[in-house]
């Protein structure tokens, strides 16, 4: 009985770690008032980093609409734009790379095809919202004003998938091995040492702290980057957390804080400011990463606030959201049912 006590006690223990926590961070005003004075122009510190790595990898949050527009500006700014790296896009099913290729370059397209390249990926409800296509149609606009040989270019880095033909076992296989076909897409620049861009969701950008330990299927790209060229990737970790903007002055212009060894949040642990991360650190033996060791800066773009409305294209394509629906009934589980809330949530029967 008492083995019993002690085994449960331990278990118990060892959920606390996954249950929902209150944010903190706990900064000295003059702490704050240094931390204030770290926010930097996003374009210098993104110019600095792909001087000093092959890589900077931007993190999106999905629904947060701040986001996007502020990597668009970063991305086609024209000291990043002259040194045209590579845009590597988690937002694309490479299906449509011969027309992406096209689009983008300026050539006569039908743009109306535009929205496939997001709407055919594999998480075709994360990329709702209107920034996405915009950053696409910005890069469009600053290549037509460049010779063929100073455009951007652009990767879809998500394999080869096909709806029309899905099954739940097939979108199975596909997820399941989503973030090893992102490798493979970016093999050949890391190969090549081509400098690039990446935008990905935020939690493909965490540094392992340990990565040898991790089962590589649990680590993300950016760890498994890491691990093929050390200290190649620069990233940049979308600021969503109330306890930031608490201390941070709102602001119109996106800024980055380095998180270097200058920084007062260098040393926070990141399980306090962002505690439903607890399970996913877990996984890659990082619980008591601080944010330094997950990251290298932070994209600040304001008290930005989770926004789940569709944009006015996909509420007015009924055909779309009608096959929507088809897609995550294949998909069920958690998918499913966050997308019938979305649907309440946008006043759609």
């Amino acid at each position: 009985m008492k083995y019993f006590a002690i085994v449960l006690i331990a278990v118990c223990l060892a959920a606390c770690d996954y249950l929902p926590k209150n944010a903190t961070l706990n900064l000295s005003p003059e702490q704050i008032s240094q931390l204030q004075t770290q926010l930097q122009p996003s374009e210098q510190v993104v110019v600095d980093a792909l001087s000093t790595h092959q890589f900077v990898a931007l993190g999106d949050a999905h629904y947060y609409p701040g986001f996007m527009p502020a990597i668009s500006d970063i991305i086609t700014s024209p000291k990043i734009v002259s040194q045209q790296p590579i845009i590597v896009l988690e937002f694309g099913n490479q299906n449509y790379q011969k027309y992406i290729n096209q689009y983008i370059k300026g050539d006569a397209v039908d743009e109306s095809q535009l929205k496939h390249v997001l709407r055919e990926t594999l998480y075709f409800t994360a990329w709702l919202g209107d920034g996405y296509i915009e950053l696409l149609q910005s890069i469009r606009a600053i290549n037509q004003t460049l010779p063929d040989d100073k455009k951007l270019t652009v990767l879809l880095a998500e394999k080869h998938f096909n709806w029309e033909n899905a099954t739940a076992e097939s979108w199975q296989r596909a997820a399941s091995t989503k973030v090893d076909g992102f490798y493979d897409t970016l093999t050949p620049i890391i190969q090549s040492n081509q400098k690039a861009i990446l935008v990905f969701g935020g939690f493909h950008l965490l540094k392992a702290t340990h990565p040898e330990t991790v089962n590589q299927h649990d680590l993300s790209l950016v760890s498994r980057i890491e691990m093929a060229k050390p200290n190649s990737v620069f990233t940049v970790w979308p600021v969503i957390q109330n306890v930031l903007y608490d201390v941070l002055p709102n602001t119109d212009i996106a800024k980055i804080i380095k998180l270097d060894d200058n920084s007062v949040l260098a040393d926070i642990p990141f399980r306090d400011i962002m505690p439903k991360a607890r399970p996913m650190l877990s996984k890659i033996n990082s619980k008591d990463a601080t944010l330094q060791s997950l990251a290298d800066a932070l994209l600040y773009v304001g008290h930005t606030k989770r926004d789940m409305t569709f944009s006015k294209d996909v509420m007015s394509d009924e055909k779309w959201i009608t096959e929507m629906k088809k897609r995550v009934a294949i998909i069920g589980g958690k998918l499913e049912t966050r997308f019938n809330s979305l649907l309440i949530d946008n006043h759609i029967k």
